[in-house]
């Protein structure tokens, strides 16, 4: 699947809806969501990308202005809220709620001090799909008020948000209220995005607010480290851009029960830069006085809540740290920056009389772009979605460590939109640009502008600061340790220990392959053996009998139309009839005799709002039916080996639960509950489960399990390593997965790895790459 920045997705729904050239991405977007780091915890990321620029555009479109934070002396910290300022906090007495024609209008907390008010309310019943649906046009765009005797008080800013099955949260900050008022009503026009007489409408809450109980607020510890510009080493081509260097300040600190929070600014004034996004997990460490690496998460949601709009010249993050039990210094360590700055260059080609969809031109054009920085056009394909949508897909690469380019077709500003860097991210490569056309491709030869790039900035920044010594001794707690470390994987990887005899089969898998970033189905043995490219896809399952794979189909020029089968003996592949747009996950049955898939919505979005539903149909496409209801989120997970009951997990406000159903009788029955939507898959005798569960601070964790969820055993931690996509080997003693190295220029794909799950022995599969979704004997 081509991978799509949050940049590329804003620019081209926003433009619809907002004046030519304005950039929402990095000023606004960036501080609800960054595409390539977690805002929430990924158990609540159920929430899509479409609602997340439905707020931003709720926001833009209705006018209320975005208000930067002053800067001042903080005095404590809120969970969920963030810093708040001198006075006395006041809260929310107790939530209130309010349900009409079966919708439930709640606000769950409230905290005002001095210079704001925090506002987090949810919306249940109506379901979150509705926030997307269709065009803003004649929907409702009206954010709640806070509404006093003598005014009311508007929205100043969303802080943060997420959807879930039946509805939706939603964190905002309005001006403070007086210190002498201590009751106002929450009032609510509309729905967001209701229809007129879709929804109930004119909601309105009475809320009373009270001192904050002793306790609930953290203080906060303001730290004073030297903001000097370190010298930044760079490549000869970027030499001229930065001309007084970047510097990396804490700012302050708050000691939580489990961690500290820790804040900080990459200083960036002077350099002639756009902008430097939040440092990644790749590229942000924290060291103990020991010179151990301390695990943290970025904590997105409690840098929103310290500004909307970023100061110039400077980008300010904050992250949650792991419980530190060595006293003396901390030091934050920044490897490099990912960087962007304008420009102004153009390249043209002409696409002829009579452009056909789908149509390759190869250019090979090289484009000064400035700053020292250079691009190469390979190649423009030509994307017709309807007489209403066309698109230009650019394949670019770049030797001076370009890996976005945004491109404008300034001669159609009606109808051209900044396209935003797909593939290529922070690994070498060709990677893609898109010109979109709300008609079909104009005339002429096309002039495409390049407004603006981003690179990498290698570097070494620190930062350091020595917490107070506390009364408090804290004892690390006892913990189940997990089979893959870093000393397990690394003994793994030198010892190439060769494969148990009579441990072997045939795998189907998928991986990322270049130059396009496209997914590429293919079938190899357990020791990189025949392995066997299929085409364009994802997600393969191979049938019982090894003769043919069923996969999702290719998305290349946009979402897969639907579900294709294989022969693997001719090598035909053809669409499985009555699979469609949107059909995902195919699941082979134990017998052969039916192939189970989740349908999802019609626009074929990767995580588009529902409804998810089960389906299941013959191999011929033949008894297609489906299995859940429609208002529910349901994904298909694995079959029983009896091949009459399904595996599923159903979505919900905190995460998922797994679910059995008879296929035939249509009952289900319950298993348990995890905070996690990720891949689970049951052993080949069906008493065992291995799935995909968060851990604290954002880690992947990978867990074996009995049915019930009983006698859990750690399989990874995701310390350093994420580790997913599990599948288990036919004898039902090994578990394989995909291993994502946290250095992804050393190794951008994952690696497959085997797990025996009893005795934690571990084999590193280095002939195999990508994520293994079928394992036959």
């Amino acid at each position: 699947m081509n991978r799509r920045t949050y940049s590329q997705i804003l620019d081209h729904v926003a433009r619809e809806h907002l004046a030519e050239n304005t950039d929402l991405a990095p000023r606004i977007l960036a501080r609800i969501q960054k595409g390539k780091s977690a805002t929430m915890q990924p158990r609540k990321k159920i929430f899509v990308t479409a609602f997340l620029i439905l707020l931003v555009l709720v926001i833009v479109l209705a006018n209320v202005p975005a208000v930067r934070a002053a800067i001042q002396r903080w005095i404590g910290y809120v969970p969920g809220m963030g810093l708040v300022g001198e006075g006395q906090i006041r809260v929310l007495a107790e939530p209130v709620a309010i349900t009409r024609e079966g919708i439930t209008l709640t606000v769950e907390q409230m905290w005002v001090d001095s210079d704001r008010t925090f506002i987090q309310y949810s919306v249940e019943g109506w379901p979150w799909r509705k926030l997307s649906t269709g065009s803003p046009t004649n929907r409702c765009l009206d954010p709640a008020v806070l509404r006093l005797s003598d005014r009311e008080l508007a929205i100043t800013r969303p802080q943060s948000s997420f959807g879930w099955v039946s509805g939706y949260q939603l964190k905002s900050i309005y001006p403070a209220i007086p210190a002498t008022v201590n009751k106002v009503a929450f009032v609510m026009p509309c729905l967001v995005m209701a229809l007129p007489g879709e929804a109930p409408e004119d909601w309105e809450l009475s809320l009373r607010l009270i001192p904050a109980p002793p306790g609930t607020v953290f203080p906060v510890i303001e730290i004073s480290t030297p903001v000097e510009a370190t010298p930044t080493v760079l490549p000869q081509a970027q030499a001229g851009l930065v001309t007084t260097g970047i510097s990396l300040a804490l700012d302050r600190a708050v000691q939580m029960d489990d961690g500290y929070l820790l804040y900080a600014t990459v200083h960036w004034e002077n350099t002639g830069l756009d902008w430097i996004d939040f440092p990644s997990p790749e590229t942000l460490h924290l060291l103990a006085a020991d010179g151990q690496e301390v695990l943290y998460e970025l904590d997105w949601e409690a840098t929103n809540a310290l500004q909307m709009t970023p100061q110039s010249g400077q980008t300010t993050f904050a992250i949650k740290t792991a419980p530190i039990y060595v006293s003396g210094p901390l030091t934050l360590v920044l490897d490099s920056v990912s960087a962007s700055a304008a420009a102004d260059a153009s390249f043209s080609f002409d696409p002829g009389p009579d452009p056909k969809p789908e149509q390759v031109w190869g250019l090979n054009q090289d484009v000064n772009v400035g700053h020292g920085h250079s691009l190469r056009v390979l190649k423009v394909t030509y994307h017709l979605a309807d007489e209403t949508k066309a698109w230009l897909s650019f394949e670019l690469e770049s030797q001076t460590g370009i890996t976005y380019a945004s491109l404008f077709d300034k001669a159609h500003p009606l109808t051209g939109t900044a396209g935003g860097g797909g593939g290529g991210a922070s690994l070498p490569g060709p990677f893609t640009s898109d010109l979109y056309y709300l008609g079909p491709l104009p005339a002429g030869p096309i002039t495409a502008n390049i407004t603006g790039i981003s690179f990498n900035l290698p570097g070494h920044w620190e930062a350091q600061w020595t917490p107070p010594v506390s009364d408090v001794q804290i004892t690390p707690e006892a913990q189940d340790s997990a089979c893959l470390t870093r000393e397990s994987w690394e003994q793994a990887l030198q010892q190439q220990i060769p494969l148990p005899d009579g441990l072997n089969g045939t795998l189907a898998l998928f991986d990322v392959v270049p130059p396009t970033n496209n997914y590429q189905v293919s079938v190899a043995k357990l020791d990189g053996s025949e392995n066997r490219s299929i085409g364009p896809g994802s997600v393969p399952s191979l049938s019982p009998d090894k003769t043919h794979l069923v996969s999702i189909g290719p998305m290349v020029a946009g979402p897969a139309d639907g579900l294709y089968m294989t022969d693997l003996a001719s090598g035909n592949t053809s669409l499985l009839p009555g699979t469609t747009t949107g059909d995902i996950n195919p699941l082979w049955s134990p017998d052969g005799s039916r192939i189970a898939f989740t349908r999802g919505p019609s626009s074929g979005l990767i995580g588009a709002p529902g409804p998810y539903k089960m389906m299941v149909t013959d191999p011929d496409g033949s008894n297609l039916r489906q299995l859940t209801d429609s208002s529910e989120v349901n994904y298909a997970m694995a079959w029983m080996p009896d091949g009459k009951r399904l595996l599923y997990t159903m979505l919900s406000r905190d995460g998922a639960s797994l679910h059995i159903m008879d296929i035939q009788t249509g009952e289900a029955s319950s298993l348990f509950d995890i905070n996690y939507n990720g891949s689970v898959v049951v052993s080949p005798d069906g008493k065992r489960l291995a799935f995909e569960e968060m851990l604290p601070l954002d880690r992947y964790g990978l867990f074996v399990a009995n049915l019930d969820g009983s006698h859990r055993k750690l399989l990874s931690s995701g310390d350093p390593y994420i580790v997913t996509v599990p599948a288990w080997s036919p004898d039902g003693e090994w578990v394989i997965a995909s291993l994502h190295d946290p250095d992804g220029n050393k190794h951008p794909n994952p690696i497959l790895v085997l797990i025996h799950v009893d005795s934690c022995q571990m084999i590193a599969l280095p002939n195999l790459s990508g994520y293994v979704t079928s394992w036959l004997p």
